[in-house]
Parts: C-alpha cells; structure tokens; sequence
C-alpha cells in the first residue's frame, strides 16, 4: 500500500525590476495574526452573490501517477519544481500533519516534509498549509484522513476532498467543515486563492482574505502576481 501526500504548493517568483522583499513574501500577515478580521458570514457579504466555493469531481482512476519537472526563475536563482498528476486522489491523495498524527496537536513537532514523507510510506510529497514561526502551531482549517484536527472559521482559501469523492476549493464556513453527512476526507488552508474557472482569482481574493491592508500583505501578492504573469 502507498500513499501520495500532495497539496496546494504555492510558486512565487518575483522579477527584479520589482521592489519586495524576499523575505516578507513569504509572510502573508504580520506578527500575531492569521486570516480576516471577519467571519464567513460577512465574506458572503463581500462576494455579492458569487458562490464562496467550487466543488468539482475527483477522478477515481488506478494509481497511475505523473511527474513533470519545471524550473521557475526566483531573485535570478533557479528554482526547480515538481509537478504530480494523480489519477485517483480520492483514495491517494492525503493531508498529514508534521511528523506523526498528533503533529498539529499538544506539543507541536517541527520536522521536513521528508521526514513525514519518510514516515507515511509517500511516493510524492508537499508542503501545505501555513504554520506559526514562533511555536510552529499549525494555522487554518485541517483534516486529515476524516480526523478534524483544525476548524478554524478563518477565511483563508481552502483545498479539500469529501467522502464523495468531490473537490472543494474556496471560503469554507465551520458549519461546512464540521458535516458529518458527506465529511472532509482532507482539507487544508492556503492564504490566497489563485485561479479559478481558469482566470486569476487573485485581486478579488487579496480583499475578501484582508491583504491589502498590511505591507505583508500587499508583498505577499505582489509575488504572487508575478509568478502568475511573468
């Protein structure tokens, strides 16, 4: 038995006529906060009737996977990426916690993903989610394998898998992460969302996730923009 643990991996490139720094690109909200002030009711408000999520079907495919390689160009370093395309992520596509199970909880476990890689019998293997610098806590909605870990309530973009088998991208409520009717195999919260319906999603999501108004935030999605159109 294997497993192929693979989330949203986030490519930032940002080119050298712009000025941001390096460093706070990879900080989307300054020291002490993660997510909206506002909850998913007043983000509904913000959307003006637009659905705050898209469910699509999962493939439910053999274990055919596929790897590419890309290289991306970073602060003129190269940056070399792997891309996965899994045939049947409704039964091999998961979401782990650092380390073990119980990564995320009690004393929270700092490790590589290639060490929980390592432990969970992985073929491929991202990073995923945000974390806290200082105590290394995890931030956001989490589940994995059925088991709730996080139900945060932030508004932050969300990747998951129901019992289904559908895809779930987009603003969650707690309410919908907590159904137990067709439960969350896997989820996890990124800051940001980036495409959808095949068009950048990312000047309407900096405002409905609050990112404008810190100078982390508007670094955060300078980057993203330039990954998206450079």
């Amino acid at each position: 038995k294997w497993h192929v643990a693979i989330a949203l991996l986030l490519l930032i490139t940002v080119s050298n006529s712009t000025q941001v720094d390096p460093e706070s690109v990879m900080f989307p909200y300054p020291p002490g906060q993660h997510g909206p002030p506002w909850d998913h009711q007043y983000l509904l408000t913000l959307l003006k009737g637009v659905a705050p999520y898209d469910i699509y079907p999962a493939s439910f495919g053999n274990k055919k996977l596929e790897t590419k390689r890309m290289i991306l160009s970073y602060f003129g370093k190269k940056l070399y990426i792997h891309a996965a395309i899994l045939d049947n992520p409704w039964k091999y596509f998961h979401i782990f916690e650092p380390g073990q199970y119980g990564g995320c909880e009690g004393s929270v476990t700092r490790v590589k993903v290639s060490e929980t890689a390592l432990h969970q019998s992985c073929q491929v293997a991202s990073n995923a989610g945000f974390f806290n610098i200082t105590d290394g806590s995890c931030l956001g909605n989490l589940v994995s394998e059925s088991r709730i870990i996080q139900n945060t309530g932030l508004q932050n973009a969300n990747f998951g898998i129901r019992k289904d088998g559908s895809i779930v991208i987009g603003y969650l409520s707690k309410d919908i992460v907590d159904n137990r009717t067709n439960p969350f195999m896997e989820l996890v919260a990124g800051v940001v969302w980036l495409v959808r319906n095949g068009s950048s999603f990312v000047d309407i999501s900096k405002d409905l996730e609050d990112m404008s108004v810190q100078a982390t935030g508007n670094d955060f999605v300078t980057g993203i923009h330039n990954s998206l159109y450079s």
